[in-house]
């Protein structure tokens, strides 16, 4: 069984996201699954999506209820140095090209994953300050 950051698959975590994702880290050959934390194409219309052009891009914009908890795990992601990266759209990218792309994610998250005036900017919707429940 491949162990990742001290744990066994399937038997803790190496870092929490936003929502309590897990994102597994292979020590050995600095591998790193990452969901949604970040992802490789843009999600933002339709020809994006369609062609999946490579590029380093924030966490889907149209779900993403708390960009501070978004950027601090973009940060603490790309400060493990990751080799390769699978993300939960686009394709797995790797090597220098990926590193760079990474560290300036990391370092100008507002300026280039998030939504100017995004509602979630000013208020995050987490279970904790109870902005996920709508009232009806």
């Amino acid at each position: 069984m491949a162990r990742f950051r001290g744990c066994q698959i399937g038997s803790g975590s190496t870092l929490e996201g936003t929502c309590r994702d897990i994102f597994p880290f292979g020590e050995t050959d600095r591998s790193l699954i990452v969901g949604d934390a970040f992802i490789t194409t843009g999600q933002e219309s339709a020809y994006e999506v369609a062609t999946q052009q490579l590029e380093m891009d924030g966490p889907p914009r149209y779900f993403t209820p708390d960009w501070g908890a978004a950027e601090n795990s973009v940060g603490r992601l790309s400060a493990l140095k990751p080799e390769i990266v699978i993300t939960g759209h686009g394709a797995a990218a790797a090597g220098a090209g990926m590193r760079h792309g990474l560290d300036q994610l990391s370092a100008r998250f507002k300026d280039l994953a998030v939504v100017p005036g995004s509602k979630y900017l000013r208020e995050p919707a987490t279970a904790k300050n109870r902005r996920v429940y709508r009232e009806r």
